[in-house]
């Protein structure tokens, strides 16, 4: 037999501070595929107040049911019977998906002082183990694949709606497919890893352009006033105009690139080791001396 197990939860203060603690709770019991039980519940926490806008959004409840939910003691107590009804006393297996739902479980009966049952030491972790069984071009697409993909990979209903017994009962029809090694969907699996790859690319794209941004900032902030007007001037308007680019970097040396119009460059390098920050400029070279050695500090400018 085999146990689902899925929650719901929301940041609750107590005592000044912020925990994590269960607000719903839902299993599905199957044998050979076929759901034998389930079990669904509401928790009020101890502190409860209000459900944040975001779990309200997330999971469709209100905090008038969170208020009138029972605590989460009796919910537990009233689970551990289920377990021990259905299993009868025979062995099964349960599983969660993802690690958060046993850590915010345990996390919260430690608050709540409520010692738990061994089951709760016993949840596998079914994302992990399904996601590294998911490859495209023999490559593992994602150690921790979501649920909303799976349910795609293996021709579900794509959407999750975080209901605590809805979700388990999806965990469940995946998990059971993956057992039965039934094929999967690799068009989708083709169109998640494409997907995947091209939110790759625009994340590096996104810090490149934050890394670069910050380092014009950061040579705005200190060009000297010795500086000759007339450079001073032109970098100033290639680098307000968005034409300054990272070009390469490494541990000891930035350099930046930026065109100013056809055959006019400007090449900016500074050398951690030696504290020198060279510019050239049709043929012009300035050289940029820091205060001190390994320091990005710029102190004058002495134009050669």
């Amino acid at each position: 037999m085999w146990i689902y197990i899925d929650a719901e939860f929301d940041a609750i203060k107590w005592k000044n501070k912020y925990f994590q603690s269960v607000v719903s709770i839902g299993a599905v019991a199957c044998t050979n595929g076929k759901i034998i039980a389930t079990y669904e519940s509401l928790i009020c926490p101890i502190g409860f107040q209000r459900l944040s806008n975001s779990v309200k959004k997330l999971t469709n409840l209100s905090t008038s049911q969170i208020k009138k939910a029972r605590s989460f003691a009796a919910v537990m107590d009233e689970f551990n019977r289920w377990i021990m009804q259905i299993s009868k006393g025979s062995t099964y297996n349960i599983c969660s998906f993802g690690p958060d739902d046993a850590r915010t479980i345990v996390s919260h009966a430690e608050r709540e002082h409520y010692i738990l049952q061994s089951w709760v030491k016993e949840i596998q972790d079914a994302q992990k183990l399904i996601s590294t069984h998911i490859t495209y071009q023999n490559q593992i697409l994602t150690p921790t694949m979501s649920l909303d993909d799976m349910k795609l990979i293996f021709d579900l209903d794509s959407i999750v709606s975080h209901n605590a017994l809805e979700d388990a009962r999806d965990l469940m029809q995946i998990h059971q497919k993956f057992l039965q090694q039934l094929p999967i969907n690799q068009d989708m699996v083709a169109q998640i890893y494409y997907r995947m790859e091209e939110k790759k690319l625009q994340r590096i794209q996104k810090q490149k352009e934050q890394r670069q941004k910050s380092m014009k900032q950061y040579f705005l902030k200190h060009l000297s006033k010795t500086w000759n007007k007339k450079s001073n001037q032109l970098l100033k308007e290639c680098i307000e105009y968005e034409h300054l680019v990272l070009s390469s970097i490494s541990s000891k040396c930035i350099c930046f690139l930026t065109k100013i119009g056809e055959g006019k460059d400007i090449v900016m390098q500074f050398d951690y080791q030696e504290g020198v920050f060279q510019l050239s400029c049709e043929k012009q070279i300035f050289t940029i001396v820091c205060n001190e050695k390994n320091s990005a500090f710029i102190s004058y400018l002495i134009k050669t």
